[in-house]
């Protein structure tokens, strides 16, 4: 089992990845239908994420590891490369912001902030709360230990008191619903099925939800609500896909979704390179559109670049957890 290859997963990886690099392009100046489209792609993009990472967790049997093991996987795959991007940014950062527009202008006190905050950009959260998640999950191997998991993330979403933001404790709260709810489903022998046969479905609910809704998320529930069917909806069109994939395609696929984390990485260093020549090169009356394919291209197409080009050396294969 550990050696099948999911693609509609590996397409869903592509899609979400995509999403966040969308996601993270919404200037003061955007237009409404922007700022509208922002906004459905947050409601479920990093859920989307989670629950992934969740439903391979199981599916791959990777919960059958000795517990030391698997977190000693965890530390190389997301700490080491939490602080390497981390440094690689603020060093970034620091040389450039006396020349060129940086958002979030960092300090050499940042250098410390690392360690419990995601000092050098926001998005690295994912990586905090993801590490925390594998380290509870992994206390959950008795039996019916999935369903006491899901229990506690439900509990803890709702909980009136908000956790610390050190060490993205917050963010773990409000987001390991997803993951738990994908290492549950992962368990689920007749989730592939069930999701060819629902076809696109969950999509078209997930899109009328959205046409009907007045806002994108007003309360807890309607928050849960929009994520697990953009999640589901994702999901069934990437299934109903799959069957339409080649030897090609699949093979342009997994490599594709082998580069999306190197993309997390550092889509916002690229993204942020290019805001800045934009400012200095596009007229500010440009149509909004030019601007933003500009810098989602350079936050997807130098990430892909700097992957394979880091590749070659083991000591940044290490750093940045580049298969």
């Amino acid at each position: 089992m550990g050696k099948e290859r999911w693609y509609y997963l590996d397409l869903a990886r592509v899609l979400a990845i995509t999403l966040v690099v969308i996601g993270h392009y919404c200037p003061e100046t955007c237009p409404e239908w922007w700022r509208i489209l922002h906004n459905v792609i947050y409601s479920f993009h990093m859920p989307l994420f989670l629950f992934l990472s969740g439903f391979l967790y199981a599916r791959t049997g990777a919960g059958n590891q000795p517990y030391k093991t698997m977190l000693t996987k965890k530390i190389k795959s997301l700490l080491v490369p939490y602080l390497s991007t981390s440094v690689l940014i603020i060093c970034i950062k620091l040389l450039s912001q006396s020349l060129l527009f940086v958002e979030n202008p960092v300090t050499v006190y940042s250098f410390i902030r690392i360690l419990y905050l995601p000092e050098a950009g926001y998005f690295l959260w994912f990586l905090w709360a993801l590490w925390w998640m594998f380290v509870l999950v992994g206390l959950f191997r008795m039996p019916y230990g999935k369903w006491f998991f899901l229990m506690i993330s439900v509990c803890l979403f709702f909980l009136p008191w908000k956790a610390p933001e050190a060490f993205c404790f917050y963010q773990t709260q409000r987001h390991m619903i997803y993951f738990a709810l994908g290492v549950f489903l992962g368990d689920v022998k007749s989730w592939d099925s069930l999701l060819e046969k629902l076809s696109i479905l969950p999509l078209l609910l997930w899109l009328g939800f959205v046409v009907i809704s007045e806002r994108f998320s007003h309360n807890d529930v309607g928050i849960i609500i929009y994520a697990v069917l953009g999640i589901f909806g994702i999901l069934s069109l990437c299934k109903t896909c799959e069957h339409c994939l080649r030897k090609t395609g699949k093979l342009i696929l997994s490599v594709a979704a082998s580069v999306s984390f190197t993309i997390y990485l550092f889509h916002t260093t690229f993204m942020g390179f290019a805001k800045a020549i934009i400012v200095k090169v596009i007229p500010p009356n440009s149509p909004f559109i030019i601007g933003a394919s500009f810098s989602i291209l350079a936050g997807i197409l130098f990430p892909i670049a700097i992957h394979f080009f880091m590749r070659r050396w083991k000591a940044c294969r290490f750093l940045f957890a580049i298969r």
